[in-house]
């Protein structure tokens, strides 16, 4: 059964186009094969992470630029002209560049990393070193996303949830950076 991989090209697919509807409803489908929760639950954390991770690099810094001239233009108007309606467009406009920052902020973070989805389905062990011999140091569930720090031939380091490193077997590392 391939299904875990199927969900990590639907992931990798929807972090290049992110509105894409199709791969959103191959991505929920193979979720579900798999007898993993929706990507989306359709509560409100769900909805704000699908909202500011709608638009991709390219587009958050377009329209971080377009509402910082926005800003621009209503402060030139406020200095020029005056008056409470050039206020109210300046307060307009600072709301405006403040929800134009999440998305960008979230493609920033993600753009410096190397993420791998856990793509084995009874999941997978982090070791302290690379060798099975080593300490155990977490278990890592199917479909975890994790960074990949590093890599030897046959592993991947990776960057655990509670901060630490470990090491797993490279065969269930899935890349998403494609």
């Amino acid at each position: 059964d391939r299904g875990l991989e199927a969900v990590a090209w639907f992931t990798a697919a929807i972090r290049i186009a992110p509105r894409h509807a199709d791969a959103w409803a191959n991505l929920e489908f193979a979720r579900g094969k798999s007898d993993l929760p929706p990507a989306d639950r359709g509560d409100l954390t769900s909805t704000l992470d699908r909202l500011v991770s709608s638009l991709d690099l390219a587009e958050s810094e377009w329209l971080v630029l377009v509402m910082t001239l926005v800003l621009a233009a209503a402060v030139g108007f406020w200095a020029v002209r005056g008056g409470s309606l050039a206020r109210r467009l300046v307060a307009v406009a600072l709301v405006l560049v403040a929800a134009s920052l999440p998305p960008w902020i979230h493609n920033l973070r993600r753009a410096g990393r190397d993420d791998v989805m856990i793509v084995e389905a009874a999941g997978v062990q982090a070791w302290s070193e690379p060798r099975k011999s080593a300490t155990l140091l977490a278990r890592l569930e199917p479909a975890a996303i994790v960074e990949r720090l590093d890599g030897l031939p046959g592993w991947v380091k990776v960057a655990l949830p509670d901060g630490r490193a470990g090491w797993i077997e490279e065969p269930v590392a899935f890349p998403l950076d494609r």
